[in-house]
């Protein structure tokens, strides 16, 4: 009687508690057998239903007809992964329905076609293809029920549109009134921004660009760099040589004064 209940429980830890070697075999079978079935399901669904070459069952006469001149290929700032885009824009409306300052309108973001990043899980559109033929519609609006507007993007992509149309999205350059700190601001004309960007700005007495941006070839550097650790060069010859041109001179790995500008254009990254 013992040893039937020394039994019995064995067989009750193997159901709900510590599982036997038969259930964990079960276990796996089953698995396998469901991932083979999901992949054979996914690929017949795209093989078979295809929503880009899907059976006709739009209604209607719109043919969401465009051309490969309406569309600008860019890309998309809206996170760190800046996806390439397809932009299709149009003429802005004339009249009351103007949009204030704006020569033209974002109708559709989408990603661009020709990029693996945008097309997956299809086979992005081949290189060679003319933007004519990839990037206009087929006019399958009409009977299809659908325009083929590009690649996928994710829906913080498609919210472009709004940045764009902002109401509040600053459209002319702002140059600083006052002192640094005082959230004055006054709108400048591109022409003047960028010559105060270059060359620096009398009205607010700050350097260009031109005074201190500095390039100095690599190999050059670390040549010297091998030879200030190897003594044959002093810190003092380095430093007369290179003073002007790196960032510091004690740290040779930040490179040449040029870098600072690819430091300012990704600092509006957060």
């Amino acid at each position: 009687m013992e040893v039937q209940r020394k039994d019995e429980a064995q067989q009750g830890a193997g159901m709900f508690g510590t599982p036997s070697r038969r259930a964990v075999v079960g276990a796996g079978c089953a698995v396998a057998l469901g991932v083979v079935a999901t992949g054979t399901g996914l690929g017949a669904y795209m093989e078979n239903d295809d929503p880009l070459t899907d059976k006709p069952h739009g209604r209607g006469s719109a043919t969401g007809a465009y051309a490969a001149d309406d569309v600008i290929l860019s890309m998309c700032n809206n996170c760190n992964t800046y996806c390439t885009i397809k932009v299709r824009v149009a003429d802005a409306a004339d009249g009351a329905e103007a949009n204030e300052g704006a020569t033209a309108l974002v109708r559709k973001i989408a990603g661009n076609p020709y990029s693996p990043l945008n097309s997956q899980p299809y086979a992005p559109v081949p290189y060679e293809t003319r933007p004519e033929d990839a990037l206009s519609p087929d006019g399958g609006m009409a009977v299809a029920g659908r325009a083929t507007n590009g690649g996928m993007i994710c829906l913080k992509g498609q919210s472009g549109i709004q940045l764009a149309h902002d109401r509040f999205r600053i459209t002319k350059p702002l140059r600083r009134v006052g002192a640094r700190g005082g959230d004055e601001w006054e709108t400048v004309d591109w022409d003047t921004a960028l010559d105060e960007i270059v060359h620096g700005s009398p009205t607010l007495g700050t350097p260009g660009i031109a005074e201190w941006y500095a390039w100095a070839p690599k190999k050059q550097v670390e040549a010297d760099v091998t030879l200030v650790e190897s003594g044959a060069m002093t810190q003092g010859e380095f430093d007369a040589k290179w003073a002007d041109v790196l960032i510091d001179t004690k740290h040779p790995d930040l490179g040449p004064k040029s870098n600072v500008s690819d430091t300012f254009s990704s600092c509006d990254r957060t």
